[in-house]
């Protein structure tokens, strides 16, 4: 553990990595929130709901292609801003689906849409991954991994902690 300090406050490149990496993250949290927003706020029916569960599905299936292209044709650096501009327009999209429910508007089709694009975002996790590694030398790789697992562990938290914040205080 004391190696790993080291090596988060002397490497800027990869601690600004993490810290995308960390937002990023941030920007996914309200995908499994989206179903209980349908239901209570959206005012989906059961029908509705069902197929908004399985929207993800053309985002997860396109978006092997679309990252590993982006990353074969461009790089891991444009990929993780692409994923960091879709996450900030998923995010937003999230935003315009409470206000249009507020409005009285159904929200099927913009949620869904927020779905698929949540979905397609996903994925580009591991590209976070490969641009770490192709960052370090061999020798200290290990060390990188292992700390960044760390680093983002408190993450995996998001989803729960968001979703007593809703139940709590609301949707917004």
């Amino acid at each position: 553990m004391g190696q790993l300090v080291p090596l988060l406050t002397g490497d800027r490149p990869v601690r600004m990595v993490l810290i995308t990496r960390a937002l990023y993250l941030l920007t996914l949290i309200s995908a499994p929130l989206n179903f209980v927003f349908g239901q209570s706020q959206g005012h989906l029916t059961e029908g509705q709901l069902a197929m908004l569960i399985f929207m993800p599905v053309i985002g997860q299936t396109t978006a092997g292609l679309v990252w590993s292209q982006v990353c074969k044709r461009l790089s891991y650096r444009v990929m993780m801003l692409m994923a960091e501009v879709l996450g900030i327009l998923c995010a937003l999209m999230n935003l315009g689906c409470f206000f249009l429910a507020q409005s009285g508007a159904n929200v099927m089709v913009p949620l869904s849409i927020t779905m698929i694009l949540i979905a397609l975002n996903i994925p580009a996790y591991t590209g976070f991954t490969q641009q770490m590694i192709a960052m370090v030398d061999e020798a200290r790789r290990s060390n990188y991994i292992v700390m960044s697992s760390l680093v983002l562990c408190p993450m995996a938290f998001g989803t729960y902690i968001a979703g007593i914040v809703a139940e709590r205080f609301g949707y917004l």
